[in-house]
């Protein structure tokens, strides 16, 4: 059985300050069988993690689009920000990655909303039908409508920028090693969902403002 929170963050983004072996640590705790490393606009730190982790490690990067935020699963190289939606799905695909599109329908960080969803289309291979950071549970319940009318897999994550959050909100199901079993997984799966406080946001601001006075220091 595979427990796999999909969407995370370590210090490689600039929202955290979770360094990776406590990431790797913290994981293992939280039970989880796989590590999916989702930083933003960089797969350096999941690269690193792969290297010092025995868990397997998916290898994903959170991209800034033209339009919003997507994810990139199972990539090999980054995929540079602020190219069209289309455009960056097409590279996603272009090196055997899935398309999971996070916090589709999140007002206040960058979702793709209906119009993205619609301009992706069946390119969408997974839609996360459930974000522990959402401050609106209503932002939930509508990715979760929206999922209904797309053909992709669903998935619950924990979107953790801090330790304590990682597998919050995650999928069981059954174990895979590629792109195509995590999709069978999703589709014959259970999504485990729990939200984190409104208040984790600030613990974010906090990861931003050291960064600035400590640049470099992962």
């Amino acid at each position: 059985m595979a427990r796999v929170d999909l969407h995370l963050h370590t210090g490689y983004s600039p929202d955290s300050i979770s360094r990776l072996q406590a990431v790797d640590r913290r994981a293992r705790q939280a039970g989880l069988t796989h590590l999916a490393v989702t930083d933003h606009d960089t797969i350096a730190g999941a690269l690193r993690l792969k290297e010092i982790s025995s868990l397997p490690v998916i290898v994903g990067e959170e991209i800034m689009t033209a339009r919003g935020e997507l994810i990139g699963l199972f990539l090999t190289e980054p995929v540079a920000p602020g190219l069209a939606l289309p455009k960056t799905a097409e590279l996603i695909h272009q090196q055997g990655g899935l398309v999971y599109v996070p916090h589709p329908m999140d007002p206040f960080r960058r979702g793709l909303g209906m119009q993205g969803l619609r301009e992706l289309g069946e390119a969408i291979d997974v839609i996360e039908v459930f974000n522990a950071r959402c401050v609106r549970p209503s932002s939930n319940d509508l990715a979760a409508q929206a999922a209904q009318g797309l053909p992709a897999a669903q998935a619950a994550a924990s979107d953790a920028h801090t330790l304590w959050e990682i597998g919050r909100s995650l999928v069981e199901g059954p174990d895979f090693s590629d792109g195509p079993g995590l999709l069978r997984s999703l589709r014959q799966g259970r999504l485990r969902r729990r939200r984190a406080p409104a208040a984790i946001h600030l613990f974010s601001r906090y990861a931003v403002l050291r960064h600035r006075l400590q640049p470099g220091r992962r």
